[in-house]
């Protein structure tokens, strides 16, 4: 009954069982179930469900599983069994009825998953917030918690013993009736600037407590988000000076730097640079910001380009911030550009010695001396990053993400990109050659070329598994580069294209839709089908009408916070162009949507 579904679900470790209504007979199963429990796969068949009761099994809910079970109704629910070794385990489950099976009788699917590990992570999590709320509690500190529109959710009760305020009265109070006239506008101003920015602060303040009295504190307030929504944490310090408020700097034996070059963007500009210099320059600090943490400091470099000191965060760490942030602005600028030759945004961090210098840096310190420093430890970088480089990509590595078909059958496909790892690897090899980057692959064709040899070894083992290889957009934004793709892509095998599906990945907001189509009509004569990455919960922009592309692919993590009827919008939009509609990294939201209409889902983590 279940044949044809359970490789796809197998893998992603769910379990599925075809019992019987009337007398609870495991009918067929899938492995998942034996290899959770450790009983073999006939055991389970002959005895049942009750083969893993145990005194810790809740009775009220096995008696709703029977009786969900017999009257063929749905049911959710969690079960601690044992396994076949006396451990116990948490099983996750859903009853749901499938009517009579082909032998005539009624019949439920039960199927779940071993969800042991998230429950303890739960009960950590449970123990770490009532250990903060009693931290909180009992802080002699004032500190309170303030909501986005400047009314106190909750304080501890040095914050009322400092305000003068009981505690009941202070949920739903305005911090505005806490502030001093003479303090009310830099206050307020500061608020709006962490609404804005996210960044921390500390400023001196003059409290206004419940009698009237004005008395001196020094706020510190940092920003913390929570599922979308910004909150302030807020601590009082009374009797502090205007000097406590200044950043005391600290000194720092090795410091953590990165550069971001523009200068090759600049030089295949050339005369037009000066029109386009302040525009760009301009996107590209817009995208710094927004990436930046609190205490990170970034200054314009004479040669084209942006310095940056990092505040924490290891040598691995920063290297990936800087490729993430190199990313982003090369899909920003580079998009605004339209010449044949391809013009490089390269970045790179790296732990350089900083001794003698305070931290944070002023901008000229960032600029001259660290920025010396770090080309000293590039070239040192240099050897040992192409060397590991060469090493990685005799077999480069891949990370697969398997979408299940929501519409049964098993019928899915892979989503393939490269280890994060090796992708640093080439983003640092990059950075380090500097104008010197013959021989350094590029990032797309290392996946096209991973993608088509693990497809050729599929195909040879009688095994077509359709896989869809994430490009980025911006290896299409010169005509040298799509040549060179689009030479790779002529170059595989008829049967290995035609189970690759190539996805436009990083689509700069504002692109020219017909410039879409006429990508998506250079890509599909060579593949079976073409398919677009979605930036957030929302078409890219085409023209009316059927176009080159069959696939629209979303991340989990952008659709989880959209309300069901816009989402059932979206996912109807795509239907009416064609578009299957695929979504990465789905999660706990899975059921809910493939009930609104996706066909394929990322369940693994």
């Amino acid at each position: 009954m279940l044949g044809l579904a359970i490789p796809a679900l197998e893998r992603d470790g769910l379990a599925l069982v075809l019992i019987s209504s009337t007398d609870r007979r495991v009918i067929d199963t899938n492995a998942v179930l034996s290899r959770i429990s450790g009983h073999p796969d006939a055991l389970i068949r002959a005895r049942g469900l009750d083969l893993f009761g145990c005194p810790d099994t809740d009775p009220v809910q096995s008696a709703a599983l029977d009786a969900a079970i017999a009257g063929g109704k749905e049911l959710h629910g969690e079960l601690c069994w044992v396994r076949a070794d006396a451990t116990r385990f948490w099983f996750g489950f859903t009853v749901i009825p499938v009517g009579d099976v082909a032998s005539g009788v009624p019949a439920v699917l039960f199927m779940g998953r071993d969800i042991t590990e998230r429950r303890r992570r739960d009960r950590e999590e449970a123990t770490i917030q009532a250990v903060l709320t009693q931290v909180f509690r009992h802080l002699d500190v004032a500190a309170a918690v303030i909501l986005p529109n400047d009314c106190v959710l909750v304080a501890n009760p040095a914050y009322a013993a400092l305000t003068g305020y009981a505690m009941p009265e202070l949920p739903g109070l305005s911090v505005d009736r806490l502030t001093a006239p003479e303090s009310l506008d830099e206050a307020r101003r500061r608020r709006a600037e962490q609404r804005r920015s996210g960044e921390s602060y500390r400023m001196p303040f003059q409290l206004r407590r419940k009698d009237g009295s004005v008395i001196p504190v020094l706020i510190n307030a940092v920003a913390v988000e929570h599922e979308g929504t910004r909150f302030r944490v807020v601590t009082l310090h009374a009797g502090r000076t205007r000097e406590d408020a200044e950043p005391k700097q600290r000194q720092f034996v090795v410091g953590q730097v990165g550069l971001i070059r523009l200068d090759p963007l600049r030089e295949a500009y050339g005369e037009r640079w000066r029109q386009v210099e302040n525009r760009l320059m301009m996107l590209a600090e817009s995208v710094l910001r927004r990436r930046l943490e609190a205490g990170d400091v970034y200054a314009r470099t004479e040669g084209g380009g942006f310095a940056i000191w990092f505040a924490r965060g290891t040598e691995i760490d920063n290297a990936d911030r800087v490729a993430a942030i190199t990313r982003e602005i090369r899909i920003r600028l580079v998009g605004e550009f339209d010449g044949d030759a391809a013009p490089g945004v390269t970045g790179h961090a790296a732990s350089v010695p900083a001794d003698g210098i305070n931290a944070p840096p002023d901008p000229e310190t960032l600029v001259s001396t660290l920025m010396e420093r770090l080309a000293t430890r590039q070239a040192e970088l240099r050897g040992q990053v192409m060397a590991e480089l060469a090493e990685a990509l005799v077999a480069p590595a891949t990370v697969q993400e398997r979408l299940v078909g929501s519409a049964g059958g098993g019928a899915g496909m892979l989503w393939v990109t490269l280890d994060p790892g090796l992708r640093r690897r080439i983003e640092a090899a990059r950075a380090l050659a500097g104008a010197e980057t013959a021989g350094i692959p590029d990032h797309d064709l290392v996946l096209l070329g991973a993608a088509a040899e693990q497809a050729l070894s599929d195909l040879a083992a009688g095994a077509r598994t359709p896989t869809a290889v994430p490009v980025a957009y911006d290896t299409f934004s010169s005509a040298a580069q799509r040549r060179g793709f689009l030479a790779a892509c002529r170059g595989l095998p008829q049967p290995v294209r035609e189970v690759l599906t190539p996805v436009l990945d990083g689509i700069p907001p504002g692109t020219n839709p017909v410039r879409l189509m006429e990508l998506g009509h250079e890509l599909a004569p060579l593949f079976g089908a073409v398919g677009l990455m979605a930036e957030g919960p929302a078409l890219p922009d085409l023209p009316p009408g059927l176009g080159p592309y069959s696939l629209i692919v979303f991340d989990g993590a952008t659709l989880r916070s959209v309300p069901e009827p816009r989402l059932g919008r979206l996912f109807g939009e795509a239907r009416m162009r064609r578009l299957r509609v695929a979504v990465r990294q789905a999660g706990p939201q899975a059921q809910r949507l493939a009930r609104l209409g996706a066909q394929f889902l990322g369940v693994a983590a």
